[in-house]
Parts: structure tokens; C-alpha cells; sequence
């Protein structure tokens, strides 16, 4: 048993250091090395007591060993009350609790004065050791201490609320719980001299250590009450078990050999054992499995159900608020660039990256981990939106499809580390989901713009063939009609609407093409510059500017022709919509590791919410013919066409009175080559 106390007391030395080596400026954890050393210094005395006494050594060197371990001991209710009053205040109130710890470091005091008066332990003159008056005291008022402890950590627990109570919970149950079995186990072993209850509380000690040291500086946050049901639980229906197996055979030993009996009360008692673990585990909500199946089987149900991708979403944010409780639900994912802006953190790599190989972080958790620049600016970002959880999925990918935030639940507690389990396998659920829909939303557009381009084909073929003579007869006719003349009014306005036509059939004619792309580098600049020398006329008619910024981006591989019709049209819907005065900008900026983001920024009247969804379908126009506005819907159409032929992805912000911002993303060279 010596060896083991020498264990533990050199294990609760390391674990000091370690907890100060994690947060030093902590206070609970200033505390609580403070604690597990006095404990260490304890264990140590009890160690040489047992030296002694196995030595067969005398009586007063055995003496001084349990006074040594009383003066010690004597310091042990007013820590254990520092640290719940530690974790209750927090940092900010350390003097204050120093402070109000005044009236237990008196009690430390007298408890030393008894542990150092001859009638505390003493030698008896037979070679045994006596204990007095002093003894009686010391152990009667430490253990009043230790109830007040214990006492005052349930009542409150109930005031509290969020991480706080949470460790509170464990620090009073365990530590208040195990300081009276120790002084119980100490105090009947000293006075029926049953020495392995002394050598018993050394391991009381030790588990109840593990539990707080888990509580308080373990990354993951366990619930106390679960712990406790669960333990509970298991004890009891170990218990009942092995009553089964002992005093059920008395029933059958008369009717059956005692061979058999004994099979029947082992069938029997596990039969009821194992349902009542069922049934208590459903009943106590510590049913992880079922309320995880549950959860899988609505997203499921959701993934089934005849929506857009960003209906889904909504949907799956609605059933993670209902499921975790919480005051908000949101997910960031690859494609939706508005919530990707939102996410902070993805504008500092490093701390990004961190975020993603942890695979999930809390404020708690990130509390109990070492201080670094990159878990202080993610607890900020997560305290300043007010959010308890944050998941990646995948989990451990640096460049994650999928994150998940959740805000504070409703009754303050923290996420548990079973919860955040729980939350990363419904993500990835979810993420495979609104995969899946993208993936089926992309294909249903694939097959709706070729079913359109099939159609586009054929009338723009049929329109050409008709507007040909027509423009013939045009040509011929020109010279017949007076300047002035009602029929050279009517000949303009002939000759204005077979221009129109001739557009629309070169707009159908260029969406409907199956083209393949003919890479090359080209100059960034070379590119705006033709932008904006193409749209320059229709830009000075409208009193709009077009500036261009290309940042550190100078060249890419793309098909040029097609970037540059791109971009031409861009500008000149950018063009239409702002008012005059006003500006329209182009920039390009590096995005990622290959990838770079082109935008085109207006500030016009911005888009109505409910045409943003349908501002790349074909045909699909908001814009008036006339003389000199007109519109086919199928620019933004041919834009996005181009956008995925390059392996792009393209979005629209807008708000409104404010402007719009079109936004690609275009590899930097072609898919599968070499940058």
C-alpha cells in the first residue's frame, strides 16, 4: 500500500504542474495546484507513517509522522472552499475571495493547534499510540468543516448556472462527498484499529481527485448529473446481479440439481438486468444511441422531402435549434459565399486551420487549454456571436465543407462532450444531404438548360433563316425613302428591330453551343482593360465610371475570349443598373491555395430578394424592351454557362438601394493540370 500512496503523491505533484502549465493565470487552477500539492504533501506523510510503522520503528517517530500529516491535513476544508469559491467567482474577483477565505485559514490555524497537542496522539508507554482529547476535537471540527463544504456546494449549485455549475457540481459531490468518507474511514479505523479503512481512504482520495481534476481542466465537459446516474446505474444493476446470482438458486435447489439452479439464476438475473438497463437507460435520458437515431432519422426524413438546397438548410438549422435546445442554428457551407463572408475566422489562415484540426471548440473547452493567439481569437469570435459550439466536418479536414455553429442553449449549460459527439455525427449527416441536393439541383439544371439549349437551337436557326430576307429587302431599300418621310420612320424602326433580333439570335446561338474551352494565359489587366474599353460608350451614356483593380492577380489560364465576353457582360448589366454618377468596379484578388475571385460591384437600386434565386435562369429578365434598354434573360444564363465550363462557381449579393456584387470563382489554371 505504500507503494501506492508513493504513486499517487508523485502523481498529484505532475498533475500541479500540468494544470499551471495549461492556464496559469487561472484561478481555479492556481487553486487547484495549490490543493493537489498540500494533498501530495499529505500522502507523503501518510507514506513515511507507513514506513515506520511497517519498519516496526518507534513510537514516537510515528508520532511526528501523524502530527506532520494533521497540520497538513488542517489546511485541506479551507482549499477545498477556496476552490469552489474559485470557480463560482471566477478571475475576476480573486482578491475578494482571498479576502472572505479569512475566518477558514483561522480554522487551519486551530486545527494545527490540536494536531500539535500531546493529548492529538501520543505515546501510550505499550508501544501503542493514544489519542486524547485533541484528537476528538481535530476530527470533529474537520469534519463540520467538510460538511459546511459539502453543504454549501449544493445549495449553490442551484444559483448557478453554465460551465460553473457544471463544475461546481463535480467539485462539490466529489470532493465534499469523498472528505467526509475519508475522515468517517480515517476515524473508525484509528478507534476499532482496522488499519485497511485508513489505507482505504488513499484510494476514496484519489478517484474523487481524478474526477475534479477532470472536471476542471479536462478539454471535454462531461455533465455531472449524467456521470453520477450513469454510475449509479451500473452499480446498482451490478448489485442486483450479483444478488441474483447468489440467493436465486435457493428457490430451485428443491425442484432442480444445484448445477442447474445456479445456470437458471444467472439466465434469470441477467434477463431482468439487462431489461431493466434498457428500460432505466430511456427513463434516466442517458439514452446517447436512441436520441442520435432519432435525430438521423428527421434529417433523413428532411433529405427526402421535395425542396431547394437553401430550404434544406433552413430546415436543418430549425431542427438543430429544437434538438440541442438552443437560441440559434447556422451553417456556413462551401457554396453560399454571403455566410461564408460572415465567418470571420476564415480571414486568418492559422487560427482557420486550428479551428478545423481540432474538428470542434467551445468556450469552455478552449478556456481550459493552453493560451495561444489562435484559441484567444477563437473564443473571442465565438463569445462576441454569442455561440456554445462550433463543428467542422469533416472532421479533421483543413478545408471543410461543412461548419456548424450553435448558440447558447436555453437553460445556460455548456455543451457536453457527448452533445458535441452527437452534433458532429447529425452535421456530417447533414452535409451529405445538402450535398446531395446541390448535387440533384445542379443535374436538374443541367438537364433544364440543355432540354432549353435544344429548344434555343432550333428557333434561333429557324429566326436567322427568316430574318435574312428581311434584311436583304432592308439593304435594298434603303436609298428609296426621303429623309423625314413617315416611311423612312418606318424603315428605322424596321431596321431597329431586326437588329434586335439578330442579337437574340446570337445570345440563343452561344448558350446553346457545346463548346470546349481553348486554354491560355492571359494578362489580367490585358482583360479589364478590354472590359472597360468595350463598355466605355454605354458607360458614358448613362454617366456611370468603370474602375478596375487586379490586386496581386497578373495572369491566369482561362479561354480569354470567353473570360472577356464574361466580364463585358457583367459590366454592361452593372452598367444598366446603377444610377448616374455613381461607379462600377471590377477587382481580383487571390482566394486560396490556385483559386482567385473575380467581382463586378454596382450601385444601383440592388435586386428584390425574390428575383435573386432566378437570376440564371434562361429567359429570366427584369429588364424592358424598348429603344434603348432591352432584354433576353439569357446574359447571366451564357455568364454562369462560361463559370462551370472553367470548373467556377459564381453568386450574386445584392441589397436593396445599395447595389449588387456578382462574385466568381475561377481556378487559376484548368482542373487536373499543373499551375
Amino acid at each position: 500500500m505504500s507503494a501506492i500512496t508513493l504513486t499517487v503523491a508523485s502523481f498529484l505533484l505532475f498533475t500541479a504542474g500540468g494544470v499551471i502549465w495549461l492556464n496559469p493565470r487561472r484561478f481555479s487552477n492556481q487553486v487547484f495546484s495549490l490543493v493537489s500539492i498540500l494533498l501530495a504533501i499529505w500522502l507523503g506523510c501518510v507514506y513515511n507513517a507507513m514506513l515506520v510503522g511497517a519498519a516496526g520503528g518507534r513510537t514516537p517517530e510515528l508520532v511526528y509522522w501523524l502530527r506532520a500529516s494533521g497540520l497538513v491535513a488542517a489546511f485541506l476544508p479551507g482549499s477545498i472552499w477556496l476552490q469552489m469559491e474559485a470557480t463560482i467567482a471566477g478571475d475576476s474577483q480573486k482578491r475578494r475571495t482571498i479576502n472572505k477565505g479569512m475566518p477558514w485559514a483561522l480554522l487551519a490555524f486551530f486545527l494545527c493547534a490540536m494536531a500539535l497537542h500531546d493529548s492529538f496522539a501520543k505515546d501510550d508507554g505499550e508501544g501503542r499510540i493514544a489519542r486524547g482529547f485533541a484528537y476528538a476535537v481535530y476530527t470533529s471540527v474537520a469534519l463540520s468543516a467538510f460538511s459546511i463544504c459539502f453543504y454549501q456546494a449544493i445549495r449553490k449549485v442551484t444559483q448557478l448556472k453554465g460551465i460553473r455549475r457544471t463544475e461546481l457540481q463535480f467539485i462539490g459531490f466529489s470532493i465534499g462527498a469523498a472528505a467526509l468518507l475519508l475522515g468517517l474511514f480515517n476515524a473508525f479505523g484509528n478507534l476499532l484499529e482496522i488499519r485497511a479503512l485508513n489505507r482505504a481512504s488513499i484510494l476514496i482520495l484519489f478517484v474523487a481527485y481524478l474526477v475534479v481534476a477532470g472536471a476542471l481542466i479536462f478539454r471535454r465537459i462531461f455533465d455531472a448529473r449524467q456521470i453520477f446516474t450513469f454510475l449509479t446505474q451500473r452499480t446498482i444493476l451490478a448489485a442486483m446481479l450479483c444478488s441474483g446470482i447468489i440467493y436465486v438458486p435457493a428457490l430451485f435447489n428443491d425442484i432442480v440439481p444445484n448445477a442447474t439452479a445456479a445456470v437458471l439464476s444467472i439466465l434469470i438475473s441477467s434477463g431482468i438486468v439487462l431489461w431493466l438497463y434498457g428500460a432505466s437507460t430511456k427513463w434516466l435520458g442517458i439514452d446517447g444511441e436512441s436520441i442520435l437515431l432519432n435525430a438521423r432519422r428527421e434529417v433523413i426524413e428532411l433529405g427526402l422531402k421535395d425542396a431547394s438546397t437553401e430550404k434544406r438548410r433552413i430546415d436543418c438549422e430549425g431542427l438543430l435549434n429544437s434538438h440541442f435546445a438552443t437560441n440559434k442554428a447556422v451553417l456556413y457551407y462551401e457554396d453560399d459565399q454571403e455566410r461564408k463572408k460572415l465567418f470571420e475566422l476564415k480571414s486568418s489562415p492559422k487560427t482557420y486551420q486550428v479551428l478545423c484540426s481540432a474538428s470542434w471548440a467551445t468556450p469552455e473547452s478552449l478556456q481550459r487549454q493552453r493560451s495561444s493567439p489562435a484559441s484567444v481569437e477563437i473564443r473571442n469570435f465565438l463569445i462576441k456571436h454569442s455561440l456554445a459550439v462550433v463543428v467542422t466536418v469533416p472532421r479533421g479536414s483543413l478545408t471543410p465543407s461543412l461548419i456548424v455553429a450553435l448558440g447558447g442553449k436555453a437553460n445556460d449549460a455548456p455543451f457536453t462532450y457527448p452533445e458535441v459527439v452527437r452534433l458532429q455525427n447529425i452535421a456530417e449527416l447533414m452535409d451529405n444531404t445538402l450535398t446531395r441536393s446541390q448535387l440533384t439541383t445542379q443535374a436538374a439544371l443541367q438537364a433544364k438548360m440543355e432540354h432549353l439549349a435544344m429548344m434555343s437551337r432550333g428557333l434561333a436557326h429557324d429566326l436567322k433563316n427568316l430574318i435574312t430576307p428581311i434584311s436583304s429587302y432592308l439593304v435594298h431599300t434603303a436609298p428609296l425613302h426621303a429623309t423625314g418621310s413617315l416611311e423612312s420612320e418606318v424603315y428605322a424602326s424596321a431596321e431597329r428591330s431586326v437588329g434586335v433580333m439578330n442579337d437574340y439570335v446570337r445570345e440563343a446561338l452561344f448558350f446553346s453551343e457545346r463548346m470546349e474551352l481553348k486554354y491560355e494565359s492571359v494578362s489580367l489587366r490585358r482583360i479589364f482593360d478590354e472590359v472597360t474599353a468595350i463598355t466605355a460608350i454605354r458607360g458614358r451614356h448613362a454617366g456611370v465610371q468603370v474602375t478596375t483593380d487586379i490586386g496581386t492577380v497578373e495572369s491566369l489560364r482561362v479561354d480569354g475570349v470567353l473570360i472577356l465576353r464574361m466580364l463585358a457582360n457583367l459590366v454592361a448589366n452593372a452598367i444598366d443598373a446603377s444610377l448616374h454618377g455613381k461607379t462600377v468596379h471590377i477587382n481580383a484578388a487571390p482566394r486560396g491555395l490556385g483559386w482567385v475571385r473575380l467581382q463586378v460591384i454596382d450601385q444601383g437600386h440592388g435586386i428584390p430578394p425574390e428575383h435573386l434565386e432566378r437570376m440564371f435562369d434562361p429567359y429570366f429578365t427584369t429588364k424592358e424592351f424598348g429603344e434603348t434598354v432591352r432584354g433576353f434573360g439569357l446574359g447571366l444564363t451564357i455568364t454562369q454557362k462560361i463559370v462551370n465550363l472553367h470548373s467556377g462557381k459564381i453568386s450574386v449579393q445584392s441589397k436593396i438601394g445599395e447595389g449588387s456584387t456578382l462574385t466568381i470563382d475561377l481556378p487559376v489554371a484548368p482542373p487536373g493540370s499543373m499551375a
